[in-house]
């Protein structure tokens, strides 16, 4: 029995020995953690630890319920915070030098997301930097399941999605493409957005856009079943008002408003003050407040009255403007030349058969045509119908800078004019010369300071025209209208508009240059009292004129006692005359 145990004990031993001495790495998982264990069994099986966090590395017992570091963590370059990768299909991050953190791209079965979605201050952005040989290759793509690329950004920036191409001259907003300024709008011939440019959309200058062909200075055709130009409406009257220190100076101002173009509306209403500084400056000025027209792109102000000069001061695109002395040149527009449509040499404007034509060389038949504001017609003009004007329209001849002379509709009857709004033309007739007609001049006193008089004293105008200085003598012609050589002077009529007190006595005369009482003597009374039989009138026996020469028409004025510049500033003297003349 004492034989058989011992075999027992001994075939054990045998088999043991046999068995493999490395525990192994490979048979169990070496164990880790943060901290050491507390016991641990040597060699020849010795337990192996890692451990992490503080004075890590890979740890071997050495002897009983002894650790030593075998492998520093330094030398096994390992990485700490994987036990923070807890959230399922998220691409890791190194939050900090050797520790992997969580990042907000999550990858699940090739379905990715970037998105921080931190509460409140949560902010994504995806960027992509051009390495330095980038070169042309493609900053982004995305392909379709063959490879092909659906929407790619090029290396300067555009892109391209589903053949429509996004440069850096063109800006999409929620309402709006935008374009640079020396960018166009094109369509090709072919059918792919690809081919050579047949018709493109410019902007031309300011405010204005081109309709071009092939080529930059190829010009293009516009196709429309209804063109409408429409005009900018007249600027409302601005209201003046000071900044700093006011006064008792008169100032007046008008607004004209530009199109894109540079065409304009006429000039307002002239706003006036009464309570301006007498020499503006930075300090005491006169506002100028003002709506500018619907579709205007800046507006021109004019001062009317006051200051040293008159006329434009400045433009602007907003309201209110200040007048702080400013030097003024050139006149208030007197027409609205915006909403016009303007043919060139050569070019056609079809009426609506499409075969009438108005153009600068073509004869003119708009049979069916209406015209609501302005047709500029060249060559010959021929109307089978009618032309329906507008209230305040007319007739003209020559360039529009100088629209002169002008048919205009006057009440029931029609009137011309010729240099001016003030210059009647001639109206001829066979056998020759002119037909007579009436004009009045009407002859006003102008207190200093409105309008262009300077004159301490006062002024005289005729029709709101030129300031002439009144004179501090008994005596004064007044030139109320250049006579043509030829003029012929039939009949003539004086009335007092608004009695001329002031002198102890002020009459007047009518004659020329040469002879200023040729048609009347200076005897009618212009400081009586006004009234409907206080006249005087023609035909004289001056008639005509005392040269064949052209000559001026004159008021002669004569006072007793008082100068002629003691009238009063109110004084108004109606003075109608009816010439032609010889042809």
């Amino acid at each position: 029995m004492r034989l058989i145990l011992i075999a027992l004990i001994l075939t054990g031993l045998l088999l043991a020995a046999d068995q493999p001495r490395n525990r192994a790495l490979g048979s169990s998982s070496v164990r880790h953690g943060a901290t050491l264990p507390s016991t641990c069994r040597p060699s020849p099986d010795a337990d192996v630890f890692y451990k992490s966090g503080a004075n890590l590395g890979l740890y071997v017992c050495t002897a009983l319920n002894t650790w030593s570091l075998s492998v520093p963590g330094a030398t096994l370059d390992a990485v700490t915070g994987a036990a923070a990768l807890t959230e399922v299909n998220t691409i890791p991050r190194i939050s900090a030098a050797g520790v992997l953190g969580l990042s907000k791209l999550k990858c699940p079965l090739g379905v990715c997301t970037l998105y921080d979605d931190t509460a409140t201050t949560g902010v994504t952005t995806l960027v992509v930097r051009a390495g330095a040989g980038q070169g042309s290759a493609n900053l982004a793509e995305w392909k379709n399941a063959a490879g092909a690329n659906l929407i790619y950004v090029y290396y300067h920036g555009g892109i391209s999605a589903g053949g429509y191409e996004i440069s850096n001259q063109a800006y999409f907003s929620s309402d709006s493409l935008q374009l640079a300024a020396g960018a166009r709008v094109q369509w090709p011939a072919t059918a792919g957005y690809w081919g050579a440019r047949d018709l493109a959309l410019y902007r031309l200058n300011p405010g204005t856009m081109a309709v071009r062909g092939a080529t930059a200075t190829d010009w293009g055709s516009l196709s429309a079943n209804n063109l409408t130009a429409v005009a900018l409406a007249t600027p409302a009257v601005p209201v003046i008002t000071q900044g700093g220190t006011g006064g008792a100076t008169p100032y007046g101002y008008k607004i004209a408003c530009l199109g894109g173009d540079a065409t304009t509306t006429a000039a307002s209403t002239e706003g006036t003050t009464a309570t301006g500084n007498a020499t503006l400056s930075a300090t005491d000025y006169n506002i100028v407040t003002f709506t500018p027209s619907t579709g205007m792109t800046t507006c021109d102000v004019f001062r009317i009255t006051g200051g040293a000069t008159q006329g434009k001061i400045g433009n602007t695109a907003t309201s209110p403007f200040n007048d702080t002395g400013l030097a003024a040149s050139g006149a208030a527009p007197t027409a609205n030349t915006t909403g016009s449509v303007t043919v060139g040499i050569g070019g056609l404007l079809f009426g609506t058969d499409n075969t009438t034509d108005i153009g600068y060389l073509a004869t003119s038949r708009p049979r069916d045509g209406f015209f609501a504001r302005h047709v500029e017609i060249g060559g010959n003009a021929y109307v089978t119908g009618y032309v329906n004007l507008g209230a305040t329209s007319g007739i003209y001849w020559g360039a529009l800078t100088n629209v002169y002379p002008l048919i205009l509709r006057d009440g029931t009857g029609i009137k011309i004019r010729a240099a001016s709004d003030d210059a009647d033309a001639k109206l001829s007739a066979a056998p020759g010369g002119t037909v007579p007609a009436w004009k009045l001049l009407q002859l006003a006193g102008v207190a200093n300071g409105v309008g262009d008089c300077t004159n301490a004293t006062g002024c005289w105008s005729v029709n709101g025209g030129t300031a002439i200085a009144q004179t501090a003598g008994l005596t004064q012609d007044v030139v109320l209208e250049a006579l043509p050589a030829k003029a012929q002077v039939s009949d003539w009529r004086i009335k007092t508009n608004t009695i001329c007190t002031g002198a102890t006595t002020a009459k007047v005369g009518l004659g020329t240059t040469a002879s200023n009482v040729l048609f009347r003597a200076q005897i009618y009374d212009i400081g009586a009292a006004v009234s409907g039989t206080n006249l005087t009138t023609g035909p004289t026996a001056g008639a005509g004129s005392n040269t064949a020469a052209a000559t001026n028409l004159v008021a002669s004025l004569i006072t007793t006692v008082e100068n002629v510049d003691a009238i009063v500033d109110t004084c108004k003297v109606d003075i109608w005359v009816l010439y032609g003349v010889l042809p």
